[in-house]
Parts: C-alpha cells; sequence; structure tokens
C-alpha cells in the first residue's frame, strides 16, 4: 500500500495545475512554407480525447526549461537559442550563420541545477532540473541532447501498523535527442525523440513511453542595419510537443495523454553597436486536448498567452590579442493562464552575467553565462517564487551572424 503525504501533494498538486485543456542561396519556395505550415496545423489538430477524472499526464513537460527562458514568462519558442530552446523548440539549436569556413564548428552546454519548484509545498526534495548540450555536425545541421527531471521527494511504504517498510524517490524524467538543419538563411527546422519515464511508486507505479516535437524558424529580412544600428527581421517560431502515445501506469485501467502542446511565438531585437541590445518575445500556447468540446472562443481563451523582454549591456575589454566582453541582463515576463485559478495572472523576472572572448587574429570564441531567475505562482498557492539558475558555456566559430550579440 502507497500512503504518503508527498505523493498525495504530487498528485493533487498535477490535476490541480493541468487537468483538462489549457494551458541555400536560393529562394524560400512559397509552396514549401504553405506545405510545412499546412502538415503542423494537421497533426496539432487531430483530437485528443481525456477523461475529465483522468487528467493530462507528464505535466512536468510543460514546465519552463532554464532561467533566461523562464525569467521572460517561458515566451521562448520564437527565441530558443541556446541548448536549453531546443526544450521549446528544436529548430533552434541549427545555426544562424555559414559555417563551413570556421572551425570548429558551434556547440554549447547549458545546465540548470536543482532550481526549487514551488516552494509554497515546503518540499525541501522537491526540484526541477533541465540540461542540454549540442554540437554543429555540418555547415547547416546540429545534434543535442537533453534531459529533464522532476524530482517530488522521497515517499515510503507503510504496513498495518503504520511501519515504515520501505523508501523510495517519487520522481518524472526525460532523455531527448534532437536533430536540426537550416534549410535555406531564413528557415531552420528541427525535429526531438524522448524517452520519458515516471515512477510514482517502484513496484506497481511506474510507467514507460515516447514522444516526439518538431519545430520550425523563420526570419525576416533584416529592416535596418548601419554602424549603429541593427534590426534583424521579425523571427516567427512554430513547435509541436509531446506528440506520442497515450500513458498507463502499471496496473491502471485508465489511459491518460500526454500534454500535446502548441507554441506559436514571435519575437524582435535590436541591437545598437554590439554594446546594447533589447529582445521582445510574444507567444500562444495551447495543450490540445478535447480542444473540440468547447467552442473555438473558450479555446482562445483558456490558452496561455506570454510575454517577455530581455535587455542587454555589453562593457568591451579589448586587448590587443584579444576582443572581450562582460554583457550584462536583465528580463521580465509575464503570463496569462486563464485557468490556472482565480487569479490568472504571474510576473517572471531574472538578470545575468556573461563573458565572451576571441582572439583578434581568429579561432573560435568563449562565452559563458549565468543566469537567474524567479516564477511568481497562482495566487491560491501562496506568494513563495520558484527560482531558477543556469549556467551556459558555449564554443562558437570566429565568425558569428551579426544578428546577435556576442553573448546572446
Amino acid at each position: 500500500m502507497l500512503s504518503t503525504l508527498t505523493i498525495m501533494l504530487a498528485c493533487s498538486n498535477y490535476n490541480l495545475c493541468l487537468r483538462g485543456n489549457h494551458s541555400l542561396q536560393e529562394e524560400v519556395n512559397p509552396m514549401r512554407l504553405i506545405l510545412c505550415g499546412f502538415l503542423f496545423t494537421i497533426v496539432a489538430l487531430i483530437p485528443t480525447r481525456a477523461h475529465a477524472e483522468d487528467g493530462i499526464a507528464m505535466v512536468f513537460l510543460t514546465l519552463p526549461d532554464g532561467a533566461r527562458s523562464g525569467a521572460m514568462g517561458s515566451a521562448f519558442v520564437a527565441v530558443a537559442d541556446d541548448a536549453l530552446g531546443m526544450f521549446v523548440n528544436p529548430a533552434g539549436i541549427a545555426p544562424d550563420f555559414d559555417a563551413k569556413a570556421a572551425f570548429p564548428w558551434p556547440c554549447e552546454l547549458t545546465s540548470t541545477d536543482r532550481q526549487r519548484w514551488m516552494p509554497v509545498l515546503d518540499l525541501d526534495d522537491m526540484w526541477l532540473q533541465s540540461r542540454g548540450g549540442y554540437v554543429g555536425i555540418s555547415e547547416s545541421g546540429a545534434i543535442g541532447m537533453s534531459h529533464k527531471r522532476l524530482n517530488v521527494g522521497e515517499a515510503y511504504d507503510l504496513d498495518v501498523e503504520s511501519n515504515e517498510l520501505k523508501t523510495f524517490n517519487v520522481f518524472d524524467e526525460a532523455y531527448g535527442i534532437t536533430g536540426a538543419m537550416r534549410v535555406h538563411p531564413q528557415l531552420k527546422v528541427g525535429a526531438a525523440l524522448k524517452y520519458i519515464h515516471s515512477q510514482l511508486h517502484p513496484d506497481d507505479g511506474t510507467c514507460n513511453t515516447w514522444a516526439v516535437d518538431f519545430g520550425m524558424f523563420y526570419h525576416l529580412r533584416p529592416f535596418a542595419s548601419s554602424d549603429l544600428l541593427v534590426v534583424p527581421g521579425l523571427s516567427v517560431g512554430v513547435s509541436l510537443a509531446n506528440l506520442g502515445p497515450d500513458v498507463r501506469y502499471d496496473r491502471s485501467t485508465t489511459h491518460n495523454p500526454l500534454p500535446r502542446l502548441i507554441r506559436v511565438g514571435f519575437a524582435q531585437e535590436v541591437q545598437c553597436t554590439r554594446v546594447a541590445r533589447i529582445l521582445l518575445s510574444a507567444e500562444f500556447d495551447k495543450i490540445m486536448v478535447n480542444w473540440h468540446e468547447d467552442s473555438l472562443g473558450d479555446e482562445l481563451r483558456e490558452s496561455t498567452r506570454r510575454i517577455g523582454v530581455e535587455g542587454e549591456l555589453r562593457i568591451p575589454l579589448n586587448t590587443a590579442e584579444l576582443r572581450m566582453g562582460i554583457s550584462l541582463f536583465g528580463r521580465l515576463g509575464y503570463y496569462y493562464d486563464y485557468e490556472i485559478g482565480n487569479e490568472p495572472e504571474g510576473r517572471t523576472e531574472g538578470y545575468g552575467i556573461g563573458f565572451d572572448a576571441i582572439l583578434s587574429s581568429g579561432g573560435p570564441g568563449l562565452l559563458m553565462r549565468v543566469d537567474f531567475g524567479t516564477q511568481e505562482p497562482p495566487d491560491y498557492l501562496g506568494d513563495a517564487d520558484s527560482e531558477f539558475a543556469s549556467a551556459t558555456l558555449s564554443i562558437v566559430p570566429r565568425i558569428w551572424d551579426n544578428r546577435r550579440s556576442p553573448n546572446h
């Protein structure tokens, strides 16, 4: 018999937060873009039916990944330009520039270590961890690997006399492999395959499943470019996440759908002389479960809307041999989720510091960044913010995309 307050809290939290609907040098052939968009739409609109009493399984797959995206309200599908971005849009790891004349090809590692999740539950051993890394394999392609784990905490079995029999961990985790390619200077596509494991009890409360993600990036042509100001074109990001079979735990007769999620977002960046930069992003998220049972207006109202902003100030520290700089980041985000209780608004914020260095004579560049962030919980869960902390290490070719700042 499984009797533990930790598991009851975890299961009630799952059902409470997410029950039902929620939250290369030639011109692009327009027909190809239309076909891609059509296929994305068809897959997303395939009905998924879930009984209200069963809810949605593996909701940890929808939780924020990393301090940077979390501090921007998770409005990241049209940004997704670091290793943890592959959780949101797998197309993001494809190179933005032509790397055929540069070695090594770009690579990056990012880790979010044991960030506290929902501290209002007062579970010291409840944490969320995301790790990702990718490496370029050609002038236009990249592959990556990722791992995400939600540790709910330690639980225990009791006998009929309430004596403790054994302890075990309750957790969900997913391992992923991602591939992405730049098929045109303005268009990137990507896909990810994930193995998912959940353990509520090691004997009769485990399940294993798989899921796939698809993503697409499209960059419009630059609006303006001069010695003082660079305004890249608008970035459009679309992704479909967690497409896979329904989940059934051991000794259970019910099947629960994965949180099949569609994300659509836009991002615009303005850069001033490689010293200052501002990034604005907006995103629309919708879990496609039982979507056909409500009117279109209700479905749109029940979706999650997100906006985020990031500002960067870079301080040059150049020498005769090195081009170096320190970057300071400030971030702010906001999300609106009608189904998260009586107070659907939430605020996120964070900051970061980065360092970049590259030889003036050429060669690869080294980028490092540490980010911190917080996310305000729904009103009914109190005022204890969830906390994020991430560390990023990147090696990039000598020639980086001049639409981006060195530490971005």
